[in-house]
């Protein structure tokens, strides 16, 4: 279970039970109006927001704590997931918790995911785990992508990368 309380207002209280999924990482959301809460075992992440008691889940993630990666102005969250043995990172609209686009990363275990300092990269890492030779870097190329029209503009000028080696 996760308790919240409000410092300016001493009354208001919020508990929140996965039942039993339980509960083994959580965080607040960068506009501190959602707590995300990923479940035992990383069946899910759960974005529960305090100001309406609405929640969305995002089935399969990964890693609770890596696993979760916000841009600065708090717009967008990558976050890793795996589906039939394959790793995913989905990027979420931090408005509106849709998922804006999924793709796959050629990792064998990933390990984590997060935003460059200005925003326009995002970077995943296998586990220590295993190896891999990468001959040619992997591009994506953010114009195919179905996001907001200045997300999109700002990742097709500068791209976003993922590599991974030695």
């Amino acid at each position: 279970m996760v308790q919240a309380w409000s410092l300016s207002q001493p009354d208001w209280t919020c508990k929140i039970d996965e039942g039993p999924a339980g509960i083994a990482y959580a965080r607040w959301s960068p506009d501190s109006r959602h707590i995300l809460t990923t479940s035992e075992f990383q069946l899910r992440l759960t974005v529960w927001s305090l100001v309406n008691t609405a929640c969305v889940h995002v089935q399969w993630t990964m890693h609770g704590s890596r696993g979760v990666s916000f841009t600065k102005d708090g717009k967008f969250a990558a976050i890793c997931t795996r589906r039939d043995c394959k790793d995913y990172i989905n990027l979420l609209s931090c408005d509106s918790w849709e998922i804006m686009t999924v793709f796959a990363v050629d990792t064998v275990d990933l390990a984590g995911v997060e935003w460059s300092p200005d925003d326009s990269c995002i970077v995943v890492w296998d586990s220590l785990l295993e190896y891999k030779e990468v001959d040619d870097p992997w591009q994506l190329d953010m114009s195919e992508l179905c996001l907001s029209e200045g997300f999109s503009r700002n990742m097709q000028d500068n791209g976003v990368a993922g590599c991974s080696g030695p």
